[in-house]
């Protein structure tokens, strides 16, 4: 190669390097991946909640690479710390575990990633400190509740940043504040099927409602929850379809309404007495018959009207039609049942019902975890106290609830 080939070369390289150094200084940084599903078992397993107790290990989560899934079967009681997940695309980490504390910043559970963070049935995350339950900081996060029960004691249930998806398809998503209980971009989460999203919009720490009114509350879907009592607790009963339960709120009192206020009408169950009860499209026996009832089981009325036919018409919660009262019994299944019908609350608005103390703060009021209505036989709420775990309502739903589709 002769000496000018050679200094042809070299100017050519010259010329094309300020050109390849310009692209590159427009090509984007890389970042480090976002965890799988192995690494996401491992960083929930090695949790430190920071409540004083092993400083790992109080989470369990169980990795499937073949679904690309993270199951997270038990959670942690009094966390002070947040939990960040940093979630590769395309995996989901499923919360079916308890898990609760008092954290003040980043939320009790962080997300960032492209991944997915769904609360099921049997999950329950709730945030006690001034802080979000749930908080997305990547851009691009998937935030899904289909059950279970996602709170915040004072602030918001879930924030995202511009760009994350919230679904809400079950259970029951509440938060105690301005009165939104999810913050997004776009204002509104995507609620479909049988999810609830409740905002408390409490204007004192210590207030009075009417029993059965939604004062003071957001709700989405509307009227899918208002104030109510159970036994000494007061808090929120919430209904959509399958999707029942009572949701206890300490630092409130509710009282009946006056008479010259509306009735207010109260949920409660009844057995039917007889082998075959018509369903009907109204309150009256000349209306069409939309179904049979065949088992003597227990439904749940939401509704009472004067009709033809029957001394009392009742609307059966599926929304399958009314059924005549005649032929049932109001069903008891225990003292705490949720045949409120025949409870009436307390005239004495200053009466306060039992109050779990927050350990990180005093004068703030705690929500106490409800659990969603489950399809399992019986009908009873069993009250259980926990330790060191608020007071908690387990509230059993009959699947009977099912009436037959028969023309």
């Amino acid at each position: 190669m002769n000496t000018r080939t050679k200094a042809n070369r070299r100017i050519a390289i010259l010329l094309v390097m300020p050109v390849i150094c310009g692209m590159l200084a427009f090509l984007p940084l890389t970042s480090s991946a976002a965890s799988n599903e192995v690494e996401l078992a491992a960083i929930i397993n090695n949790f430190d909640p920071g409540n004083g107790g092993p400083a790992v290990g109080q989470l369990m989560a169980e990795a499937n690479t073949a679904n690309h899934t993270v199951t997270v079967l038990r959670g942690a009681a009094g966390a002070r710390n947040s939990l960040e997940l940093d979630i590769a695309s395309g995996v989901t980490v499923i919360w079916k575990a308890e898990h609760y504390g008092w954290t003040y910043g980043g939320g009790l559970i962080g997300l960032s990633g492209e991944g997915t963070l769904e609360v099921a049935e049997g999950g329950t995350l709730i945030n006690y400190g001034t802080d979000t339950a749930v908080a997305g900081h990547s851009a691009h996060s998937l935030i899904k509740v289909s059950g279970g029960i996602l709170g915040a004691a004072d602030g918001y249930a879930i924030t995202t940043d511009d760009d994350s998806s919230v679904t809400i398809s079950g259970g029951f998503v509440f938060a105690a504040g301005s009165g939104d209980a999810v913050l997004i971009p776009d204002g509104m989460p995507l609620v479909t099927d049988f999810g609830i999203v409740c905002g408390w919009k409490k204007s004192a720490w210590l207030v009075a409602y009417p029993e059965g009114t939604a004062d003071d509350l957001t709700v989405i879907p509307a009227d899918s929850a208002k104030w109510y009592r159970s036994g000494d607790l007061c808090g929120i009963l919430y209904t959509n379809g399958l999707n029942v339960g009572f949701f206890p709120v300490s630092g409130i009192s509710l009282y009946a309404k006056s008479d010259g206020d509306p009735a207010v009408f109260v949920p409660y169950k009844v057995k039917v007495t007889v082998d075959s009860l018509n369903i009907r499209k109204g309150p009256g026996k000349d209306t069409a018959i939309t179904g049979t009832i065949t088992d003597r089981g227990i439904y749940t009325i939401v509704d009472e009207a004067d009709g033809p036919g029957a001394a009392k018409w009742g609307k059966l919660e599926s929304g399958k039609g009314w059924i005549s009262l005649d032929f049932t019994v109001k069903y008891q299944g225990g003292s705490s049942d949720l045949s409120g019908a025949t409870q009436k609350p307390s005239s004495n608005p200053s009466a306060q019902p039992t109050q779990t103390p927050d350990p990180g703060a005093t004068k703030r009021p705690v929500i106490m975890p409800g659990v969603e209505a489950t399809k399992n036989p019986g009908t009873v709420i069993s009250l259980q106290t926990p330790t060191p775990a608020p007071t908690k309502l387990l509230v059993e739903k009959n699947d009977m609830d099912k009436e037959l589709q028969k023309p």
